[in-house]
């Protein structure tokens, strides 16, 4: 696709802070990256303008930038609209031969641009990807409407931070009921993004968003922070198309199998610069899936109650045992009470375990994966935790293949949990054919 790009456009609209406001001119332009850029003419420094510097030199008192709002017509007729302006300097002149102005310097997280469209047949949306590529254009087809994802073949190096990708969407027909219509497309984008971020190894940046309806056409711009480089994630641009397909699927499912799998996805594709990093991390994902998609009595091996009386029957049994080594009441008390919040981990089901269960309900395939290398990865991850570090006994152990476990069992409950048949590229052997087919569920 063309890369995008808005070039600058005048407005003449006003700035506004709380109760005040005042007439301005500026100009607004979308880079090549997808930031919004706007540029104010310089404007006097007298009393119809002195809160906006009142108001700059305030953010220094409170340690924190103020919002303005920014409204303003172009004359094509195109708005422009922003409650999420801040004032980064002032750029005053003053002298003793000329009135005093200032210019100030504006940076904005978000804001609406409205620009005249050409009728078209059909509603469309479509959001700008930062630095994305696909070897072809993968479609699918829903009752909301027809979906293309659009990429370049090539990216070069400096093409990573401009927009040169898209998750486009056309309605099914001309007359639909746009508002209801628009906030399914929501739900459904933020669900793709999320399960290609997946596929990719990182997170999908997705600074713009262009919506065409009714002749007009309207960019949602947001600030959107890069990651730095590329994950590994569990599909090439040669093989987007069915993990497309599925992700489009997979949100229209009732019930879903799995819960806020999103938040599992951010995680997945968190930058992780260290070894040690990417196994906290990696091992953060899954413990979040089996913690969500359990149920509370999953993880525990006794009823709360039960276990109370358990726990309280072994606490009776060590006080015994201190008394008869003649310590003090309130020695014996203290350690008591160091003891009854302990004994509760020894209610909770191992990690191993709960792996094991949801794996079972989900049918996710263990082949390759073994109780003895659960186990060492979890114990990698402990260390590091606690101690800031894992230096094995065995100096043949990397702690990369630890890694490497991990997160290809984060990728089959993934896929397990979209329901996905096909081939994958494997974290843990790097196979790039690695087929993926869900095994039977088990009820427990």
């Amino acid at each position: 696709m063309d890369r995008w790009y808005m070039k600058p456009k005048r407005f003449v609209g006003e700035i506004a802070f709380e109760d005040k406001r005042v007439a301005v001119k500026f100009s607004v332009e979308v880079s090549k990256t997808g930031v919004a850029k706007l540029v104010l003419d310089r404007m006097p420094w007298d009393v119809s303008t002195k809160f906006i510097p009142n108001a700059f030199y305030d953010q220094k008192t409170v340690l924190r930038f103020f919002n303005f709002i920014l409204t303003g017509t172009a004359r094509d007729g195109s708005t422009f609209h922003s409650a999420k302006v801040n004032i980064n300097s002032l750029r005053s002149i003053s002298s003793d031969t000329a009135p005093s102005s200032i210019k100030p310097v504006l940076w904005c997280s978000e804001c609406k641009i409205n620009l005249p469209g050409t009728p078209v047949a059909k509603p469309c949306v479509k959001t700008l990807l930062r630095g994305f590529d696909s070897i072809q254009i993968v479609s699918a087809v829903c009752s909301l409407g027809s979906l293309e994802l659009r990429g370049p073949a090539k990216l070069k190096a400096s093409e990573k931070q401009l927009l040169t990708g898209a998750l486009v969407i056309e309605g099914l027909e001309h007359s639909l009921d746009f508002a209801p219509w628009r906030e399914k497309v929501d739900a459904l984008f933020k669900h793709v993004r999320s399960v290609m971020s997946f596929a990719r190894g990182e997170q999908l940046a997705a600074p713009i968003v262009e919506t065409i309806w009714n002749g007009r056409k309207e960019l949602t711009v947001r600030m959107v922070s890069n990651q730095d480089g590329r994950g590994s994630g569990a599909f090439t641009p040669f093989d987007y198309a069915p993990i497309f397909r599925q992700a489009v699927a997979s949100y229209f499912f009732e019930p879903r199998r799995a819960k806020k799998i999103g938040v599992a996805i951010e995680w997945f594709t968190m930058p992780a610069g260290y070894r040690e990093a990417k196994l906290t991390s990696a091992m953060t994902v899954l413990e979040n899936l089996l913690t969500t998609n359990l149920q509370p009595g999953d993880l525990t091996l006794r009823p709360k109650r039960q276990f109370e009386k358990l726990r309280d029957e072994i606490l009776t049994v060590a006080r015994r045992q201190l008394e008869d080594l003649n310590m003090e009441e309130e020695a014996i008390n203290a350690e008591v009470a160091v003891l009854r919040p302990k004994l509760n981990d020894l209610n909770r089901r191992t990690l191993k375990d709960k792996i094991h269960l949801l794996a079972n309900r989900w049918g996710v395939p263990m082949h390759g994966i073994s109780d003895e290398a659960l186990g060492k990865a979890k114990q990698a991850r402990d260390h590091i935790v606690h101690r800031g570090q894992y230096e094995p006994k065995d100096p043949s152990e990397n702690l990369m293949d630890h890694v490497r476990l991990t997160r290809e069992l984060v990728v089959r409950f993934v896929l397990a949990a979209l329901e996905f048949e096909g081939s994958y590229t494997s974290p843990m052997t790097g196979e790039h054919e690695q087929p993926f087919k869900a095994l039977p569920t088990q009820t427990d």
